[in-house]
């Protein structure tokens, strides 16, 4: 069994409130990097009863392995103990060498759904293609956002480097194009201080970052699509870095 099949076989025991299970795949002294649940096993463990009573489930979007850490898109439904009732997320998980469940990063923010019945945050397509060019395309993402740390202002033609002229960046009311990017970082007054890991499989980058946004620490997960190395279709979760109420140490990052 691979390890993505392992880690559809942890958010289903997830989704099952198998406390079982969930207590067999992951270690007893896994590394929580979700700054309010306390570190290892039997506080995640304690989440399934709170779980189990609303009735939260997983809705796996998008799945990618880098080495031996797994890389999930999620929807949740009726997600309260999460904090709102449906949620876009990105949860990463590395196996140790035993093939358990070391460590766990995670970001979340409110779902929005159109008037049609779309969530463009979550929405698009999810296949994995291009495996002899995932090192180029993590290179080029690395130089993205070299590009971003390093410019005082984003431009247009900045944006061309990287981007497809038609790129889709999945937020709601946001436009197609490049001006629909420009006009969405502008808005949003983001700022990219620094990058601290690139996950790759295929045609497909998460880039993990820290920086402002409208004077705000935050934590940045965006997913990119690459076609031709350009990026043609962009995913994000911005969740903002708590300073007070930590339930561990390990900060949101901590990489190795």
């Amino acid at each position: 069994m691979d390890l993505k099949q392992l880690a559809r076989q942890y958010f289903g025991a997830v989704n099952r409130y198998d406390v079982e299970t969930v207590t067999k795949m992951v270690h007893p002294d896994y590394i929580q990097h979700n700054p309010f649940v306390p570190t290892g096993r039997d506080a995640f463990v304690s989440l399934l009863p709170k779980l189990a009573s609303h009735n939260s489930k997983i809705i796996n979007l998008r799945m990618l392995q880098d080495d031996d850490h797994v890389i999930m898109h999620h929807r949740w439904e009726n997600a309260e103990p999460l904090g709102g009732e449906e949620l876009a997320a990105f949860h990463i998980i590395r196996f140790d060498s035993d093939r358990r469940i070391a460590e766990h990063w995670n970001v979340s923010e409110p779902l929005q759904t159109r008037q049609d019945g779309e969530r463009p945050q979550v929405d698009g397509p999810s296949d994995i293609y291009a495996s002899d060019h995932t090192q180029e395309h993590k290179t080029k993402i690395n130089a993205l956002f070299a590009e971003l740390i390093a410019s005082s202002e984003l431009t247009r033609e900045l944006l061309k480097e990287f981007f497809h002229e038609d790129h889709v960046l999945h937020k709601i009311n946001i436009s197609a194009g490049l001006d629909g990017l420009l006009k969405q970082w502008q808005k949003q007054d983001m700022k990219i201080q620094h990058l601290h890991r690139v996950f790759a499989e295929g045609n497909w980058v998460l880039a993990i970052a820290e920086g402002m946004e409208e004077g705000v620490s935050s934590a940045f997960y965006q997913l990119f699509r690459l076609n031709k190395n350009k990026i043609v279709e962009s995913w994000g979760v911005t969740q903002s870095i708590p300073t007070t109420g930590l339930a561990n140490d390990n900060t949101m990052f901590g990489f190795s």
